[in-house]
């Protein structure tokens, strides 16, 4: 039988117990974007967990390693948020298009209707909501999007921006409403 190089073998060995790791990289990813890179901060070291991501001017809080399954498109324009009346429960990728003339942001949260979000001077008040999806503010003409997990139930989408001197987005009628079913 033939004996393998030291180095060769060392190496071998090096590879064979990182195969052999629980870690599947999720705590740090480096992916490579057609507009530019993308950096996944933090998860699990069992794959699937919650993670931030920042890409090309988008941050997005909350979203998850996992392969989505479904699609959310969500459109944001200067008063209003367009999403579809319903959307598939489960790992969806959310891509959301600011078309508007500002910056917006996202929030997406567990409830019936706007109506039943605390609201004081035409904001939101997010202090003990936790949002399933959240995209902090980005640009006009720009595009958000990352991977959610959505369960089945009822939801609220909105912009929570309230820039000096205008109407808070919300109050502007930046919300909306859909069913993960």
């Amino acid at each position: 039988m033939a004996r393998l190089p030291a180095p060769v073998l060392g190496l071998v060995l090096v590879l064979a117990m990182g195969a052999c790791s629980k870690d599947d990289g999720a705590s740090v990813r480096d992916a490579r974007a057609e507009d530019g890179s993308v950096n996944v901060i933090g998860g699990e070291s069992e794959g699937g967990g919650s993670v931030s991501a920042v890409a090309a001017g988008c941050v997005t809080r909350g979203a998850t390693t996992r392969l989505p399954t479904s699609r959310l498109e969500v459109s944001l324009d200067d008063t209003a948020i367009t999403v579809p009346a319903s959307v598939t429960a489960g790992v969806n990728q959310v891509l959301v298009k600011n078309i508007g003339t500002s910056d917006h942001e996202l929030w997406i949260v567990a409830a019936a209707s706007p109506a039943d979000l605390p609201v004081a001077n035409g904001r939101v008040v997010t202090d003990g909501l936790t949002p399933i999806v959240r995209m902090e503010a980005f640009g006009r003409n720009k595009l958000c999007q990352n991977s959610f997990v959505i369960p089945p139930g009822r939801y609220v989408a909105f912009c929570n921006l309230a820039p000096p001197g205008a109407t808070p987005h919300f109050e502007a009628g930046m919300v909306a409403s859909f069913e993960a079913v």
